[in-house]
């Protein structure tokens, strides 16, 4: 899990340099206590939102392509969503 600025953009410029197509994100806004082993995600995991880290991705490349692998509509208010 990738949760930092900067880590963000480094992962996203390496892929690109690497000459990746795409990158996705999924969406994870909450995760069950206690966690179920063997979970890789350590408790203390902090989850981005993921409409705003692919904006913030398309700042940081310029030929990726950047894209969602689910988005949790339940999770969501429908109207922002559409407007993001």
């Amino acid at each position: 899990v990738v949760s930092s600025p900067e880590a963000m953009a480094a992962v996203a410029k390496t892929a690109e340099a690497a000459g990746w197509e795409s990158v996705w994100t999924g969406e994870h806004l909450v995760a069950s206590s206690p966690r179920r082993p063997p979970s890789p995600v350590p408790p203390d995991t902090h989850f981005v939102d993921q409409v705003a880290s692919l904006a913030f991705l398309a700042a940081h490349t310029r030929t990726l392509r950047l894209g969602t692998g689910i988005v949790i509509l339940p999770q969501r208010n429908p109207v922002v969503l559409a407007k993001e």
